[in-house]
């Protein structure tokens, strides 16, 4: 592994650690490392990204797993370099070639068009070499296999799909080829991958990604990441890896509701309680406040496909501490998720 040996750290507390990923591991690896570091088996990933790709992961420690289907519902934003001209078995830099076809200048114009044609609300065939099952079993595993995987099209958002400077151009595989460098903001479920693919038929040259980088996952952005050495030295230094706490989670992904502590103990119990919370308006106000074309990401209670699926809609606070994920049901608060426990109070 590119960190070298990992040292066992004690529990940092529940919360989230983001993770600038190294190439060459899988999340997985990743995974196990900070189980080491953090001195818990209570460890998730929301949103895989594949070995060769770089950038943020954010890993949910203890309690925070049970949020870590709201952070793979928020948008994601990657910085990738399309090769033209090229195709390849899992259309990225690490399959074997299909079919080098060779790549002309592109006209700016038809790029421009093509690009947008795969922006919006569209549907995709995700990459054959992805984690999604087929009857039970990984794509990626049956394509190692030698068995042909077609996967269904399947709705996704990309807000942003754009071109960052100009073509560059080379020879690979005895063919002309060129590079072009783009940044994706994207809903949950789309594959960069497969925007390549696309993007390459669509202008008749075939395509691949040569790199790929997530620089943001809803609000956490690479800028604030730290690798998986970096967290290792802090437990040498510390004892303890550095975490986004329970409530900083909480804070960063839904409107906050205020409540006393006897509704408090009452969310704890799995009782629903009243309040005045405007729901609507708390959601409204988290959508426009985090759309992923303002901000790079979604708004909270999307739910894990990214497609509203969600029902909670804010965190329920009683003394400064979070209590559940609560929701609407007929003018009363209820509670969806529990957060601290009433032993916790």
């Amino acid at each position: 592994m590119p960190w070298g040996e990992i040292p066992r750290g004690s529990f940092p507390g529940d919360g989230l650690a983001v993770i600038d990923k190294d190439p060459g591991v899988t999340s997985h690896d990743v995974v196990g490392a900070v189980r080491r570091l953090a001195g818990t088996k209570k460890v998730g990933h929301a949103g895989t990204l594949d070995p060769m790709a770089t950038g943020v992961l954010c890993i949910g420690l203890g309690r925070a797993t049970k949020l870590l289907r709201y952070v793979t519902g928020t948008a994601k934003e990657y910085e990738a370099t399309i090769r033209f001209g090229i195709e390849t078995s899992t259309e990225d830099a690490q399959g074997e070639l299909v079919r080098a076809r060779g790549a002309r200048e592109a006209d700016a114009a038809e790029l421009a068009r093509a690009m947008a044609d795969l922006t919006g609300e569209v549907l995709q065939v995700p990459s054959s070499v992805s984690a999604l099952k087929v009857e039970g079993r990984r794509a990626y595993d049956l394509v190692r296999e030698g068995r042909e995987v077609v996967l269904d099209a399947r709705p996704i958002r990309v807000d942003v799909f754009e071109a960052v400077g100009g073509p560059r151009f080379a020879e690979a595989c005895g063919a002309p080829v060129f590079d072009l460098d783009v940044r994706v903001v994207c809903g949950a479920g789309t594959y960069v991958r497969a925007l390549a693919r696309d993007l390459g038929e669509a202008l008749g040259f075939g395509a691949h990604l040569t790199s790929l980088r997530r620089t943001r996952v809803g609000p956490w952005d690479v800028g604030e990441a730290v690798s998986v050495r970096e967290c290792a030295d802090a437990v040498e230094a510390d004892g303890q890896m550095p975490v986004h706490t329970l409530a900083d989670l909480c804070r960063a992904m839904f409107p906050a509701l205020e409540v006393s502590e006897q509704a408090a103990r009452d969310l704890r119990m799995g009782r629903f309680t009243d309040s005045p919370f405007d729901f609507l308006g708390a959601k409204a106000a988290a959508s426009a406040a985090l759309a992923p074309s303002a901000a790079g990401r979604d708004a909270p209670g999307s739910g894990p496909d990214g497609r509203g699926s969600g029902s909670a809609v804010a965190v329920a606070w009683s003394d400064g501490t979070p209590v559940a994920l609560v929701s609407r049901r007929g003018g009363r608060v209820k509670p969806d998720l529990l957060l601290t426990l009433a032993s916790e109070e």
